[in-house]
């Protein structure tokens, strides 16, 4: 879903007076990001007024001279009708469409209109919201990022990692908080651990990407590539068992779609064939390189919004340069074998590869299934063998119906079925 910031259209208002005291935080120098909105979650809380269709936030807490780096109206998309678009402009005479901010494509790049408020608070006339698509933006917060005193309630991750292999940039950090707490989980576990979590706060990690290393002072320059939720990344959700129908065994979870086993023992990612799995508590972004080049990664914590970055520095929350280089087939790793016990029968080699633009229009990982037929003669460079690509949701069991399916060439399921020669 891609939301377009021009056009015509229903127009939302609110007011802003003078409710808040200013900043005053207690810590080291660095960038922090400030959070205005209604709710009592924002740094600001009850500075977001509305009148029709024209929305306002109070900045008088923000001292007179304060170097801002980064501003973003952000919405909640609850409510948002498929298809329509959600556009927004500064509430002055011939104002320009909001620019929308990648990757989501779900906030709008605010960073002129406040600097310039904050230069002239009189000239404030807020946002109007020319068509909500549904959205409702009396729920909407403005991040202001500063550099000054960071606030110390937010954490940092530490011992990050980059990986080079086949285009892509495999990023990995050390999470603060070990969510989890255990190596092998239940479903059921990972499930409950990570929704109480969610239920008292909402933290993401975002990550940075420049030309020259990422510092306080030029993160807002940097560009951001990727928001990726806490504690999930790195655990290989794909591999939870589905069943077709629920049984008291099975349970709803809002991680995954479907009835999933809730004593499937959840295992960790590995990143190479023969490399031993990600530990716990480990973050995971996966990047995929359209251009060559030397670049730079950075990684800040988000809470409800709030960010803050006191520091930045290498091996901790910071990358040196990393050489990229564009390739045609992404990386693709085992992750598990089903072995069967029936010589007669198919092993089954599961393998994942992080599908990113231009492979999807939204990061995620894909599973690939590779039977091993017991009576399958071996291919080489002489004697090439056909490969039959089924594509689809359904997962390949390897049981006999499904070896004489393939065996006739038949679809595993009601999606396309291509044949490849290798």
């Amino acid at each position: 879903m891609r939301w377009i910031a021009q056009g015509l259209g229903l127009v939302l208002v609110g007011y802003i007076l003078g409710w808040t005291t200013p900043l005053s935080l207690h810590a080291e120098d660095g960038y922090t990001t400030l959070t205005f909105g209604a709710s009592a979650s924002h740094r600001y809380p009850g500075t977001l007024r509305k009148e029709g269709n024209v929305i306002r936030f109070d900045l008088s807490a923000i001292p007179s001279g304060t170097r801002i780096v980064r501003a973003v109206l952000a919405v909640p998309d609850k409510g948002h009708r498929r298809g329509v678009e959600v556009r927004v402009q500064a509430n002055i005479a011939d104002a320009k469409p909001l620019s929308l901010r990648p990757p989501e494509f779900k906030s709008f790049d605010v960073t002129n209109e406040v600097k310039a408020w904050l230069a002239s608070p009189a000239s404030n006339k807020g946002f109007v919201v020319v068509d909500n698509g549904g959205v409702d933006f009396a729920e909407a917060v403005l991040e202001v990022g500063v550099l000054g005193p960071v606030d110390g309630s937010i954490p940092t991750v530490s011992h990050i990692s980059a990986l080079h292999q086949h285009g892509q940039t495999f990023l990995t950090w050390r999470e603060p908080e070990d969510i989890v707490g255990e190596d092998a989980p239940t479903f059921e576990k990972l499930d409950q651990s990570v929704m109480s979590v969610r239920a008292r706060r909402r933290l993401t990690y975002r990550v940075y990407r420049h030309s020259v290393p990422i510092t306080p002072v030029n993160l807002g320059e940097a560009e951001l590539v990727r928001e990726v939720p806490e504690a999930l990344t790195g655990w290989d959700l794909l591999g939870v068992v589905a069943t077709e129908h629920p049984a008291p065994s099975t349970m709803r979870s809002t991680l995954l779609p479907g009835n999933r086993v809730r004593s499937h023992v959840v295992t960790r990612y590995r990143l190479t064939d023969t490399g031993a799995r990600l530990p716990r508590n480990t973050g995971l972004a996966v990047l995929t390189t359209s251009t060559p080049g030397t670049r730079y990664y950075a990684i800040t914590v988000c809470i409800d919004g709030r960010e803050a970055a006191p520091s930045l520095h290498d091996g901790g929350n910071r990358t040196g340069p990393i050489e990229e280089r564009p390739t045609k087939f992404p990386a693709i790793v085992h992750q598990r074998t089903k072995a069967s016990t029936d010589k007669n029968q198919v092993s089954i080699d599961t393998y994942v590869f992080w599908a990113d633009h231009p492979y999807a229009d939204a990061p995620r990982p894909v599973e690939i299934f590779l039977p091993r037929w017991p009576d399958l003669p071996k291919g080489s460079s002489t004697r090439r063998l056909p490969l039959l690509v089924n594509t689809g949701n359904v997962r390949y069991k390897g049981g006999r119906n499904d070896q004489r399916r393939l065996a006739r060439g038949i679809p595993l399921c009601r999606r396309s079925t291509h044949h490849w020669t290798r």
